[in-house]
């Protein structure tokens, strides 16, 4: 389950050892501490183990420039040896004075070779300290947004996140190398953005912001905090396991789908929360969830959509997969919802399963939208969230309730230089109507908890025979 672009360049050298530092950094106050106070002294003693790793990681960035300068000395030193070797040229012989002039000629070429080289370490030396003054003023800002968070005081804490997103930013493009998509720096997994006009929302899985994470941008570059959208759970839903939040405006009032745990099956169920406005509080008004479907291993990552005639359904998971001794396959659901949207008018009707060896029995993450035509097209993420073989793949389907067609050669969005395991993809309309898909992914070579998944966006495309396409960035 999912638990909780232009050109791309591979990571430069020396950026090996702090490559690393993004988890240690941008992790342990987002994930691990902050979502909620901390009572007990385990907890505490976690958070003091933490403080002490930011400690160790800004010493081991300050050692990995010493090497780099270093190395900046020692060819600096080298080039201006081969450029002076011209010592004796007018007390030789001209057989000697040949084999000079051979010598001067390999050495030169020798030393050209070398210059682009010194230039190129220059060059990275500086990136170095300013990565590294980034990272520095982006862990010192996480550590003031930290206390107030711990506290529950989450309007202090988001303001001091919200100086430090542009410095946490450049600080990630640093790390990440290449020309990064990644519009928010915070972990943000199981994205989904929806356009109220001209402003944008998007929700996510609980961490740093709260149970279900909220933020706002105009242009889907620069995003704000806003908060928390769903402050309090249902009494069946228990706290810090809120996942994978859709939003869908009916009317006059926003409904926000999202997972939670059950306290009494542990299976996990999918709950309904109302608004009269995107930016919440949202809340849930049922006494009970929309569906848990326990014999099918539990029901998460729902996503609303609208049919050609307007009406509204739903499209989500469950878990057979993890049913004991593989006695199932994941398999997608859609019903159609009642006109508030709080509940389904008719049985659930599968339209996917886990029926191909690469998808490791795992199909999740659905999303549904109308094509041109008149059909529908499903993405949905397979293989294991945690793992480099994570994608996105998409089907076709000709009605909401199927039936869907996965192509032979259906994938969306695939691990490459600059993300790893892409996946939680969601639809988004923008406001001058191009399609487009949010999904989280994470940094290459630090897949797997505790490390980040920040927000990305693809453009959504069709060729002329109608395959879609996704180009990540804007």
């Amino acid at each position: 389950m999912t638990a909780p672009a232009p050109e791309r360049r591979s990571p430069r050298p020396f950026v090996g050892p702090v490559l690393g530092l993004v988890a240690l950094v941008l992790v342990p106050v987002v994930w691990l501490g902050a979502t909620h106070a901390q009572d007990d002294a385990a907890s505490a003693a976690t958070e003091l183990d933490e403080a002490r790793g930011l400690e160790a990681a800004a010493e081991a960035a300050g050692q990995v420039l010493q090497r780099a300068e270093r190395a900046l000395e020692e060819s600096s030193s080298r080039y201006e040896a081969l450029r002076t070797d011209q010592t004796g040229w007018a007390d030789a012989t001209d057989a000697e004075q040949a084999a000079l002039a051979q010598q001067l000629s390999t050495t030169t070429a020798e030393a050209d070779a070398l210059s682009f080289q010194l230039a190129a370490r220059t060059t990275l030396v500086q990136q170095q300290k300013q990565g590294a003054a980034a990272l520095g003023q982006c862990t010192t800002g996480l550590n003031r947004a930290f206390q107030p968070l711990r506290e529950q005081r989450r309007d202090a804490g988001l303001t001091e996140l919200q100086n430090v997103i542009d410095t946490c930013r450049r600080a990630q493009a640093f790390l990440t190398t290449g020309n990064n998509d990644a519009q928010f720096p915070f972990d943000f997994a199981d994205p989904f953005v929806v356009a109220d006009g001209h402003t944008y929302y998007g929700y996510a899985t609980n961490a740093i912001g709260g149970n279900v994470q909220l933020i706002r941008s105009t242009d889907l570059k620069a995003w704000t905090w806003v908060g928390e959208a769903l402050p309090a759970l249902p009494d069946w839903a228990e706290p810090k396991h809120t996942w994978a939040p859709a939003v869908l405006h009916l009317g006059d009032r926003w409904l926000l789908y999202y997972t939670a745990r059950h306290r009494d099956t542990r299976y996990q169920c999918l709950g309904v929360a109302v608004s009269s406005k995107p930016t919440g509080p949202f809340a849930d008004p049922n006494a009970e969830p929309l569906t848990c479907q326990d014999d099918q291993g539990g029901s998460i990552d729902a996503s609303p959509f609208v049919d050609e005639a307007g009406h509204p359904f739903l499209v989500w998971k469950s878990e057979g997969e993890t049913l004991p001794r593989n006695r199932d396959v994941a398999r997608l659901w859609t019903a159609p919802l009642t006109d508030d949207g709080l509940h389904f008018t008719f049985f659930p009707t599968q339209i996917l399963a886990a029926d191909r060896t690469d998808e490791a029995r795992v199909v999740e993450g659905p999303a549904m939208t109308r094509r041109p035509g008149g059909r529908y097209l499903l993405t949905y993420s397979t293989n294991r969230w945690d793992t480099a073989d994570y994608r996105v793949d998409y089907a076709t389907c000709d009605t909401p309730v199927g039936p869907c067609t996965k192509p032979p050669d259906n994938t969306l969005l695939r691990s490459d230089d600059s993300v790893t395991g892409p996946g939680g993809a969601d639809f988004l309309t923008t406001a001058d109507g191009r399609t487009m898909l949010t999904y989280h992914a994470w940094g290459p070579g630090a897949v797997g908890f505790p490390n980040p998944r920040p927000l990305y966006l693809a453009r959504l495309t069709t060729t002329p025979d109608g395959k879609p396409l996704a180009k990540p960035g804007l």
